[in-house]
């Protein structure tokens, strides 16, 4: 993926869900904002802090959904959820 990173992302606004995260979605996703989203939802394990620290080079924000660890598709789920909502206000 490192390889065909930038060019996958292109000018999009670029977001890691990460449970150690002091962000929200609604930090970084301004309201109405036009721009495409690119969402990278790790493994249930987490992600390890490498991955973390290339996503983070590569311009994406990690945001959080709470203390709490939620398994892969309700992370997917609820990450694309709040980020719709911040879209189409």
């Amino acid at each position: 993926v490192e390889d065909d990173l930038e060019f996958l992302a292109g000018q999009a606004l670029r977001l890691v869900a990460d449970p150690s995260a002091c962000l929200r979605v609604r930090d970084v996703v301004d309201e109405g904002c036009d721009k495409r989203v690119l969402l990278a939802i790790g493994p249930e394990g987490g992600w390890i802090p490498e991955e973390l620290e290339l996503l983070g080079r590569h311009g994406f924000s990690a945001v959080g959904l709470g203390p709490r660890i939620l398994r892969t598709e309700a992370a997917t789920i609820t990450t694309l959820g709040l980020i719709h909502d911040r879209l189409w206000l």
